[in-house]
């Protein structure tokens, strides 16, 4: 796998049908989804694994195919461009949907709002943890004697699973305390 998902497993990111995806593929409505190489899958990088996951939310609240589509191929191609991009919003004007980071002008009305830099975090997580399950997977991993779950992400042999564990237990803390906070 390159640095990215395979379709089903963007799809799975993205919440989003694959029936539904097979069908704005077949209608031309999402110019910017990744290219199929035959033989190999469509691969998502982080960028369009963002677009992607819009799309998704776009479909969840019942936006129109072509304006979500729009919406998701603008948002790609902004953030392609610049990775610095931590917010994006979709502008009603008019009779047209902006996407940009500020107003584009008075009378622009705010339809939706993305935090770009938290899901480039997510996007990321996502293909790592993609990454682990394929590197369990391998057959040199298990023919070192060694079982999935054994097997680090940098083929040490140290388990991932007492990093994951860590990583819940200090996510439960700090969930604790934003409870406490909040009393």
């Amino acid at each position: 796998m390159d640095d990215g998902l395979t379709t089903v497993d963007a799809l799975a990111f993205a919440g989003l049908r694959r029936e539904t995806w097979n069908d704005v593929i077949a209608r031309g409505l999402y110019p910017r989804a990744p290219k199929v190489t035959a033989p190999a899958a469509r691969v998502f990088n982080i960028d369009a694994l963002i677009a992607v996951y819009i799309l998704g939310r776009l479909y969840e609240c019942e936006v129109v195919p072509r304006v979500a589509t729009k919406i998701a191929t603008d948002i790609h191609r902004l953030i392609e461009r610049d990775h610095s991009i931590q917010a994006l919003s979709a502008w009603r004007t008019n009779a047209t949907i902006i996407v940009a980071e500020d107003r584009p002008f008075i009378g622009a009305i705010e339809l939706f709002r993305w935090e770009i830099a938290e899901l480039r975090v997510r996007a990321l997580d996502e293909i790592r943890t993609q990454l682990r399950n394929v590197k369990r997977s391998s057959p040199a991993s298990t023919s070192r004697g060694q079982t999935g779950s054994e097997v680090g992400l940098d083929g040490s042999g140290r388990a991932d699973v007492k990093g994951r564990s860590t990583a819940r237990n200090s996510n439960r803390r700090a969930r604790q305390r934003r409870q406490k906070e909040h009393k």
